[in-house]
């Protein structure tokens, strides 16, 4: 299963995080103020029914206003761990584990197995556990044993399934977007990779920071591909990607542009370095151009370079 944060990073899931506990939290406020409605429903403690669905309904209509993308991180244990709290007075106030009030603690799981890592997602599954089984220690007369097991093992179950088919999905997610940052003849960074990170490198830059980037392009490419077709075409590429490999240094970044045009960024390399660099780069050229084994074809390349600042 991939790595994940312990909570939502990006804005984009801040902000969805946020809806989802207004959500959650409206819809169960709303839940119990509409319950009340039913004749019999409920007998006694009306007015703490009332409160807490007001209440709940008043901290979902906070979450929709909270600016989620600049909150601390431990705002966002407040959802879950009020939403315990509030279940289990509900709980106590309506029946134990044989209260409706129970069903709310798959809101809660379900909430902390999407936007919570493991490591913080199953301790709130064991909470929610306890939750449904509380019952037995304020009311242990009562038949609450099977009641309550079923839904903590149904949070155990639903929690645990919700993590493995959201660990399943990120996985592809990322699989997707390296493959697309790739090039697939090289294996390469690919022009979108290359530009993104230059806007990284530039924009984030700090006084100081230096950068390189180094542009080559192969010379007389197009006779490879008449003397030897596409294949011999693809042999000269992937020869050229593995002399750069070899040029440059492991935290430097080599991409494929398209066609016969390849880019290095360099990091933390002045004029000096650079130029150091692009001699290292034509003599791996060379070597490459000495194993190709394409007779009438010679592998040559010019190259160019500049720095940041």
């Amino acid at each position: 299963m991939p790595q994940h944060p312990a909570i939502p990073v990006t804005e984009d899931e801040r902000r969805l995080a946020g809806l989802a506990a207004a959500v959650f939290w409206m819809l169960g406020g709303f839940t119990v103020l509409v319950g009340l409605l039913i004749p019999g429903a409920v007998e006694e403690n009306e007015t703490a029914f009332i409160i807490l669905g007001s209440a709940a309904v008043a901290w979902g209509g906070i979450c929709f206003a909270l600016p989620w993308e600049r909150v601390y991180t431990w705002v966002f244990h407040v959802p879950a761990v009020a939403a315990l709290a509030i279940v289990a007075g509900g709980m106590a106030l309506s029946g134990g584990a044989e209260s409706p009030f129970a069903m709310y603690l798959f809101f809660t799981t379900a909430y902390c197995a999407y936007f919570y890592a493991p490591r913080i997602a199953i301790p709130y599954f064991a909470g929610c556990a306890a939750v449904a089984m509380l019952p037995m220690v304020y009311d242990p007369s009562g038949p609450y044993l099977w009641e309550g097991g079923i839904v903590a093992i149904g949070c155990f179950v639903m929690g645990g399934t919700f993590l493995f088919v959201k660990g399943q999905l990120v996985g592809a997610r990322e699989q997707a977007r390296d493959l697309s940052l790739l090039d697939s003849l090289t294996g390469l960074a690919n022009r979108r990779a290359l530009m993104s990170e230059l806007e990284h490198r530039v924009g984030g830059r700090r006084q100081g920071d230096r950068l390189g980037l180094l542009m080559l392009d192969l010379d007389s490419f197009k006779d490879a591909n008449t003397m030897y077709g596409h294949p011999g075409g693809d042999r000269v590429l992937r020869e050229t990607a593995q002399a750069l490999r070899r040029a440059v240094r492991g935290e430097d970044m080599v991409s494929r542009l398209g066609g016969d045009e390849f880019a290095v960024v360099a990091r933390e390399a002045d004029a000096r370095a650079m130029s150091v660099l692009s001699e290292r780069v034509l003599g791996e050229i060379r070597l490459a151009g000495a194993t190709l084994e394409l007779p009438g074809f010679h592998l040559t390349a010019s190259v160019g370079w500049a720095t940041c600042p």
